[in-house]
């Protein structure tokens, strides 16, 4: 039967109790108390009479030293499933970010929590650096080695949460290595490619070139662009950027002036079709295929079928050195080529870095419309 005594020099009482090989031992229950100190020897007893009888399960061991800590705390222990704390660590981000982030982080935790299969309806503690490291290899043979890299990213921010929590002791994602990647890099489109997408694009696809070529916009915000963001008679468009969040305030380019003049509708979405699409969707990859549809016809991409390539569709994606993105690209490389300063081009496009925000607290606009004056005309 368990019984508790001091030890010399020591303030705590220890609980002397048999393990199941029968051997006598002492643990310190870290109490001064002797009426708790007796409660938690008892539990010491109880745990080892269950392994010298072989049913000591882990969910039994768990509830023992639960046991334990509620006798030292007046608070309950701390525990969660894997499955549980992701699944609750997803609900709190769905409020504290984007909707396209969210979509991200729930893409990754369910592909993890398929992976380490029944462990993910065990307690945190059991996952290792091992786990999060061979998740990692497994996608790799999927994904391209950065998107493996953002994967293991958000992993690391969910149980770095659970550690701060007090639900982890550390956090097995911190070791894992990042892949060493190769950043893929588009180009932009030559004069003569972007004419040849400008004559196979239809009305409302052309407006959106346009827009991206004298603006640097992104296919999302081109898409949701509206006509109380554009400002006519000041030859403006103002509009906070849905990636970024930042504050645009660009001078139109005369050939989109022109453009945008030309356009009847002037109220709402001034692109309907694609902003609905877009809003459906939440994401860009469908107006990104219909994009994709138009330089095939142009003939600057291959034709893509719908014949199975045997790779399945979790296979990884070959990125084209194309694509709307790269109309960005083709609005920088234009402002430089009309020898705009680069502190200028980067204010006009949207790219912000740390050197650049040190070297100056304000492009007026003025000076960046003197720099889209310079651009040639496409259309």
């Amino acid at each position: 039967m368990a019984s508790i005594r001091k030890q010399p020099r020591s303030r705590y009482w220890y609980a002397c109790f048999q393990l199941p090989d029968g051997r006598l031992t002492q643990r310190s229950t870290k109490q001064t108390d002797a009426g708790k100190a007796r409660k938690i020897a008892e539990q010491f007893e109880k745990a080892a009479q269950a392994g010298k009888n072989a049913r000591l399960t882990e969910l039994q061991a768990r509830k023992v030293m639960a046991d334990i800590y509620s006798i030292a705390n007046p608070t309950k222990m701390k525990a969660a499933t894997t499955r549980k704390y992701l699944k609750d660590w997803l609900a709190a981000k769905e409020v504290e970010t984007s909707t396209n982030t969210h979509q991200r982080y729930e893409t990754v935790v369910t592909q993890f929590l398929r992976f380490i299969r029944t462990k993910a309806d065990q307690d945190l503690f059991h996952l290792t650096t091992a786990d999060l490291q061979a998740f990692r290899d497994e996608l790799s043979g999927k994904l391209s080695r950065g998107s493996c890299n953002v994967a293991i990213k958000i992993m690391r921010a969910a149980f770095n949460e659970a550690r701060t929590q007090g639900l982890m002791d550390s956090n097995p994602a911190q070791l894992v290595k990042l892949m060493r990647t190769e950043k893929f890099r588009r180009r932009p489109f030559t004069p003569d490619e972007l004419r040849r997408v400008l004559a196979e694009a239809d009305p409302q696809w052309k407006g959106m070139i346009a827009v991206a070529l004298y603006t640097g916009f992104r296919l999302g915000d081109v898409a949701s662009l509206d006509w109380q963001s554009i400002n006519l008679d000041a030859a403006e468009i103002s509009m906070v950027t849905g990636k970024t969040h930042r504050q645009m305030s660009i001078p139109i380019a005369a050939p989109l002036l022109r453009h945008l003049r030309s356009m009847e509708n002037r109220s709402g979405p001034v692109f309907p079709e694609a902003c609905e699409t877009y809003q459906n969707s939440s994401t860009t990859s469908r107006l990104s295929k219909a994009f994709y549809r138009i330089m095939e016809k142009a003939g600057l991409v291959k034709h893509r079928t719908h014949e199975s390539t045997g790779k399945g569709r979790s296979a990884r994606r070959n990125q084209q050195e194309l694509g709307f993105h790269a109309l960005r690209h083709t609005a920088t490389s234009l402002l430089k080529n009309a020898n705009v300063s680069d502190a200028v081009a980067r204010d006009i496009i949207g790219h912000e870095t740390a050197a650049i925000s040190a070297s100056y607290t304000h492009i007026d606009l003025k000076t960046k419309r003197e720099a889209v004056d310079r651009l040639p005309d496409f259309l």
